[in-house]
């Protein structure tokens, strides 16, 4: 018997190092191969420009004594380990919350939520897609939004609080999921995978539907296997809610929730036959009639949408499309794709169909071709169950449980040491820093010029309602660019084209002809205005410059206060 412990433990030390030397290893072929990440917001090629490897090294190193350390303490039994998900999704992101909002489509989201906090919910319905443009959004994450702001106040702060709730319960649901089609341990991997996800990790503080649209999916998900497998008119309606509001969230889930309801019923057949289709029917009936009405209501709105769908989007993705490289390799932790096409692997061999739903992610990549990053994000919780699945080609419980750390710090070490420092110097947290500048002006309002950009087509509009998302002040829109610059290539691709064509809301227009404020000059070009200028007869003189950039980006926006 003693010899047997013996036995075990040395087998379990040699699977440690095996693990370890792979995953140092596989950082440094990346980091050498870094120059062929083509992401378009957190390249390799820029995250780690002017880091030191060796400094990485020695963050790697002490990744793997925490790990081997987690790996004895937080191993999952059957039950798995619900809690220590929870907490450990949420806390991890908090030290994010001090990223800039780095994407312009903040600017339609904030605009959205901040007309339902100015006019009501009533208004905001009435007025989607017809008083105010709406682009291809849907309206839920939005609504949900601006009662955020309504209920709580226009603070950024309460939108990443929320989105932070959000993720972890995605993660939880994920777990959740996973222990109801395999056991507690592949849900409590699964779960935690998400964590060894760095370009997801980015998207959780900023004010976009990428994490909502997660959220949604993993408790559809759940709630769609709960129903197939266990009936009841609870999980039935419940799960045709979460079906309906999953379809009023994005239409990029749209076709995510038909695959999903395909192959749990598929799965199911084999355990409950006839039962589960009619159950997996009944919920897309509670989910998609509804969906339909709304549909019918707003015919101009959603056929609208479905034009600029079909004519631009859909055509635009070979020319925005990021590689498959790319988004698995660097942009979450490489051993992920491993043991997702293991896990395709082991299914295949034992036959298990249940298998089946998470490998809808690749069958709706495949199909529709998404090459692009931000698309996939709703679609993670599949991803990191057939990672979870694929781990158990590992025999032993507690390496899995190392590994599985061993990825996640690994990623969050990346996270924190290359791609939070590049995201806090790109010309975006100009936006931040100014509007926490003009917190401290004693004026309650300030008066907004925008000029042109120098190397971008996109207007410089849109920063002033991401601008209005840091400043607990009345901005007043006095004056806008006159030209912007040229797109490159195929314009009527041009990926910024709602960045171009946006105009500032009505809520930013001046009510009367003179008001003695401060002055924010929000500018593309380096040169900047100049230091002195004159707004309604006073003569301004300019006292702070915010001109972060890394010169990486062609849309910048420089920040100039005049008081």
């Amino acid at each position: 018997m003693v010899g047997w412990s013996a036995l075990k433990r040395l087998a379990y030390i040699e699977y440690v190092l095996i693990v370890s030397f792979a995953a140092l290893i596989a950082f440094h072929i990346l980091y050498i191969l870094r120059f062929m990440d083509d992401n378009t917001l957190a390249s390799w090629r820029w995250i780690f420009r002017g880091i030191s490897l060796w400094k990485n090294f020695l963050y790697l190193l002490a990744a793997l004594a925490v790990a081997s350390g987690l790996s004895v303490a937080a191993t999952p039994g059957r039950k798995g380990c619900i809690p220590f998900v929870a907490l450990s999704s949420f806390f991890v992101i908090i030290p994010l919350w001090s990223i800039p909002e780095v994407f312009l489509d903040t600017a339609r989201y904030f605009t959205y939520a901040k007309t339902l906090e100015l006019h009501g919910v009533a208004y905001f319905l009435a007025g989607w897609g017809r008083v105010f443009d709406v682009w291809t959004d849907m309206p839920l994450v939005p609504l949900v939004h601006g009662l955020v702001f309504s209920h709580a106040g226009e603070s950024r702060l309460y939108i990443q609080i929320f989105n932070t709730l959000l993720f972890s319960l995605a993660a939880v649901l994920t777990s959740l999921a996973g222990k109801e089609l395999w056991d507690g341990e592949r849900g409590f991997h699964a779960g935690i995978l998400l964590l060894a996800m760095p370009y997801l990790l980015v998207q959780v503080p900023m004010m976009m539907t990428d994490v909502p649209a997660m959220f949604m999916t993993a408790l559809m998900l759940y709630l769609v296997i709960m129903a197939a497998r266990t009936g009841g008119m609870l999980h039935l309606v419940a799960a045709g809610i979460s079906v309906f509001l999953s379809l009023m969230t994005r239409y990029s889930l749209w076709p995510v929730s038909l695959i999903t309801l395909i192959l749990v019923c598929i799965s199911g057949t084999r355990e409950h036959g006839w039962r589960a289709v009619s159950r997996t029917g009944l919920v897309a009936c509670i989910g998609v009639i509804p969906m339909l009405a709304v549909a019918s209501a707003r015919f101009d709105v959603f056929s609208g949408q479905f034009l600029i769908l079909r004519d631009y989007q859909w055509r635009a993705l070979d020319v925005w499309s990021e590689s498959f490289f790319s988004s698995f390799l660097f942009q979450m932790h490489p051993f992920l794709c491993i043991f997702a096409v293991a896990g395709a692997g082991i299914a295949l061999m034992k036959r298990d169909t249940r298998f089946l739903i998470p490998l809808g992610f690749a069958v709706f990549i495949i199909f529709f071709g998404y090459g692009r990053m931000r698309y996939l994000v709703p679609m993670f919780p599949f991803f990191a169950l057939m990672s979870a699945y694929g781990l158990h080609l590992i025999p032993m419980g507690r390496v899995r449980s190392f590994t599985v750390y061993v990825m996640v710090l690994f990623s969050l070490a990346v996270l924190y040491s290359g791609y939070m420092p590049f995201l806090m110097q790109t010309s975006m947290v100009n936006l931040q820093r100014a509007g926490r500048y003009l917190n401290g002006l004693a004026a309650p309002a300030v008066g907004v010029i925008t000029l042109p950009q120098e190397q971008s087509a996109a207007s410089t509009d849109v920063a002033v309602p991401i601008l209005d998302l840091y400043a607990h002040k009345r901005l007043v829109y006095l004056e806008g660019e006159d030209e912007a610059a040229p797109g490159d290539g195929d314009d009527s691709l041009y990926s910024l084209r709602f960045a171009r064509e946006f105009r500032v809301s009505s809520f930013y227009r001046p009510d009367r002809t003179h008001m003695d404020m401060p002055l924010v000059v929000i500018s593309g070009m380096g040169d900047g205005p100049p230091p002195e200028l004159e707004l309604a007869g006073s003569v301004l003189r300019k006292t702070k410059d915010f001109c972060s950039a890394t010169g990486v980006f062609r849309y910048r926006t420089f920040v100039h206060v005049y008081e």
